[in-house]
């Protein structure tokens, strides 16, 4: 589903387990405030984490989804400052451009998906890498919230999804597992995965390749 707004469009896709939303600015004219209704249910709760991530809780506290840390960039690629903050029950995503930025942005609210455990969505290439990880690559650094400090691009991404599910304390076990069973595993570089971050053992699910970006 496409809305068109004035000097934007928000489009959303629907996936086997759950929505994907683009929002794509055209212009500086756009507006800056984007909004996501949460249906939460009763006595659920959403917050927004030292990391810029949300999570929602049920009414005993158990994290039943999650938003990851918004990104958004304009055409050239360079990073435009985003933020979320929940109102009234609906998730809204902040984008601070003007007009020096370079025209379309594009800028992603991620979901961390529950089917009915949390999944990381991962292409085979991406795997590859995150199994060659070992417990060493968090020697030296600091976290901020669910940010490592020696990590940056797409893999600072996936470990700050797998710490917004499973906590700090968890990231380098869940890694340590991934790398024990996928590491050497006949991965297609270009098809999309999805890890069961409870039991990251777990056999890979098939997910749609719009999980992937691709």
């Amino acid at each position: 589903m496409t809305t068109v707004l004035s000097g934007a469009t928000t489009t959303t896709y629907s996936t086997p387990c759950g929505s994907q939303t683009l929002i794509t600015v055209e212009s500086d004219k756009a507006p800056h405030d984007y909004r996501f209704p949460l249906a939460l249910s009763t006595g659920s709760t959403a917050k927004v984490e030292a990391d810029g991530s949300v999570l929602i809780r049920d009414a005993a506290g158990t994290a039943t989804s999650a938003f990851v840390a918004p990104w958004a960039f304009d055409a050239e690629g360079e990073p435009v400052p985003t933020t979320f903050r929940i109102e009234d029950g609906t998730l809204v995503q902040r984008i601070d451009f003007n007009s020096s930025n370079a025209f379309p942005l594009t800028a992603d609210p991620t979901s961390v998906q529950w089917v009915p455990w949390p999944v990381l969505a991962i292409s085979g290439a991406e795997l590859k890498v995150l199994a060659g990880l070992t417990a060493a690559v968090f020697v030296g650094g600091a976290w901020v919230g669910c940010t490592f400090s020696k990590l940056t691009g797409w893999i600072a991404k996936v470990v700050s999804q797998i710490c917004t599910v499973i906590g700090v304390g968890g990231v380098a076990s869940a890694i340590a597992i991934i790398n024990g069973t996928f590491r050497g595993a006949n991965l297609v570089a270009t098809k999309c995965y999805g890890i069961n971050l409870s039991n990251p053992s777990a056999p890979l699910r098939d997910m749609p390749g719009r999980d992937c970006g691709f």
